[in-house]
Parts: C-alpha cells; sequence; structure tokens
C-alpha cells in the first residue's frame, strides 16, 4: 500500500506540474481543427493513442523547464501540446512493484492528496472504467492555477508493474475549443 501511495504522490505532483505550467501561459485563441493528428506509440507500441490535431511533442529539456518545478525527475516521460503550450496531452510511467494495486485504492488516495495540495478542487468524474478488457482510473477534475483555472482530465492503469498515466490538461480558457479534440484522443488510447 505504501508504494501506492507514493505512486498517487508522483502523479499528483506531476498533474500538479502541469496545472501550473499551463496556468502562467497566456490565454491563446488558435484555430482548432477537429480533426485527429498522428498516432504516438510507446513501449515499443504497446501504448499508442493520437494526438490532437497539431499537437508536437516537447523537448526533454522543455519538459523539464515547464513542468519540472518539483525537480526534473517528477516531471511526465512525454508531453505533446499545442503550439501556445496552454493545452497538453502528458504521459508518465509512476512508480514501481505495483502489480497488485488496486485502482480504487490509488483512485480515492489521489484524491485525498490532491485535495490536501489544491484547495477547491471540483470533482466533475471519478469512476473505474473498463476499456479493451483493461481497467482504468478516470478523474476530471477542475482546479485553480496561479491566474487561472484548469481542467485535468486523467486516465492511469497498471503497465508492467507500474502507473501508467495520461493526463489530458487544459486552461479554462481554452477547453471548449480542444474539448473534442482531448475526448478523441483519450478514447484512441490502446494498451497491449
Amino acid at each position: 500500500m505504501r508504494r501506492a501511495r507514493n505512486a498517487i504522490a508522483f502523479v499528483l505532483l506531476a498533474a500538479f506540474s502541469c496545472a501550473q505550467a499551463f496556468a502562467q501561459e497566456p490565454p491563446a485563441a488558435p484555430t482548432l481543427a477537429q480533426e485527429s493528428g498522428e498516432r504516438v506509440q510507446l513501449k515499443d507500441g504497446r501504448i499508442s493513442f493520437v494526438l490532437p490535431r497539431g499537437f508536437k511533442p516537447m523537448s526533454k529539456e522543455h519538459i523539464a523547464f515547464k513542468f519540472g518545478r518539483l525537480g526534473a525527475e517528477k516531471a511526465p516521460k512525454f508531453v505533446y501540446s499545442n503550439k501556445p503550450q496552454n493545452v497538453s496531452v502528458a504521459v508518465d510511467f509512476i512508480g514501481s512493484g505495483l502489480q497488485n494495486a488496486r485502482l480504487e485504492d490509488l483512485s480515492k488516495g489521489f484524491k485525498e492528496v490532491w485535495e490536501r495540495i489544491i484547495p477547491g478542487v471540483e470533482w466533475l468524474e471519478s469512476e473505474i472504467i473498463t476499456r479493451d478488457g483493461r481497467q482504468w482510473m478516470h478523474l476530471r477534475l477542475k482546479s485553480a492555477a496561479i491566474d487561472t483555472g484548469v481542467y485535468n482530465d486523467i486516465y492511469a492503469t497498471i503497465f508492467e508493474g507500474q502507473l501508467l498515466t495520461f493526463n489530458f490538461n487544459s486552461t479554462i480558457a481554452q477547453y471548449e475549443k480542444y474539448k473534442e479534440s482531448l475526448r478523441h484522443s483519450a478514447q484512441s488510447i490502446t494498451v497491449k
């Protein structure tokens, strides 16, 4: 259970870093095409998903700069974003030895820790879903950051003893423009 709690803390720190990074970006008004972009493959193709159109990977240096406020090692491993970098898809592999962790426990702990770190969190969804025979923790929330509100739509599952997380993150100002393409990207996730 201690490893599960540590994994929760890492997820929270990564998501909080995402929220803080996007809060400092001025709202932009990009033109958004609803069509999807390229399919990204990770772990020799065992994990894949379709990016929203126009999203590009951030360099490791930029990820560390933008999301590494708590240390570069706590920043997500992969981040793909729109050009003004106020909407993103962050992917991370967190913890170890979590093969037997229950997603219900991780979800409960995640929520408890998040509420301690960020006051005023508004939980929009909290559920365990099954997609393609695999269980996923799904949390959708709205929180306040430094100078704006942020939406986080988080999907997490156990993969090779780690917590595989996808955080679809947007400032509130950009959320309506990107909501459908982020939802499509989340629904395109495959894990083998």
